[in-house]
């Protein structure tokens, strides 16, 4: 499975100045189409395919929410 969103997790380096890390959601893989638009689906030609990707984007964001939350409690 390809993924389209992920975590990136901004945490201090060896000799850096200690900070609360931070943490982004940002586009993994994408598509652009002919008028300059960023596509995190495929083309949806009917109300189920178009379900059925809306179901795949939220479960990756409660992966990524599950990763964020281990990530956060190392803190």
């Amino acid at each position: 499975m390809t993924y389209t969103l992920d975590l990136d997790v901004i945490r201090h380096g060896e000799g850096d100045q200690p900070f609360t890390p931070g943490a982004h959601v940002y586009v993994k893989n994408y598509h652009t189409d002919e008028r300059g638009l960023i596509l995190i689906t495929p083309l949806c030609v009917s109300l189920e395919e178009l379900h059925r990707e809306i179901d795949q984007l939220q479960a990756e964001l409660e992966m990524i929410r599950k990763k964020a939350e281990r990530e956060f409690s190392k803190v």
